[in-house]
């Protein structure tokens, strides 16, 4: 990862960080709960359950009026952002995806959440 790319993500995670003081995350699983935690992340952070489905998940979002999503970024997290962030954006809710773009873009290393605490130390970060 080049210099500046480095600084990009070290700057958008502390912003997130800052986000999520008031902003909930939404991530795929428990263990990305977990990753999130390892790396300072101390809002509230909550996992797609098992036993919903991805409609019934949906709409127990939209009590809040913003949420940061960031499902992994493979197939099918892609998947499940596109499907979240248009069924969230339609109940007025706003969807913030920043992170998310950025680690899609520049991270070639890990295409998941999970995998962010070893990157993140590999990278001088923690």
């Amino acid at each position: 990862m080049s210099q500046d790319n480095r600084e990009l993500l070290i700057k958008q995670i502390q912003e997130t960080k800052e986000l999520n003081i008031t902003i909930p995350i939404i991530v795929e699983g428990r263990l990305d709960v977990i990753a999130l935690r390892k790396i300072g992340f101390s809002g509230e952070i909550i996992h797609l359950p098992k036993n919903k489905t991805i409609i019934d998940f949906s709409y127990s979002l939209t009590r809040y009026r913003e949420v940061i999503l960031l499902m992994d970024w493979d197939r099918k997290g892609k998947r499940l952002t596109s499907i979240l962030e248009r069924y969230l954006l339609s109940e007025g809710v706003h969807v913030d995806l920043k992170l998310w773009k950025l680690l899609n873009t520049i991270n070639s290393e890990t295409s998941n959440v999970e995998g962010l605490p070893a990157y993140m130390e590999k990278i001088g970060y923690l």
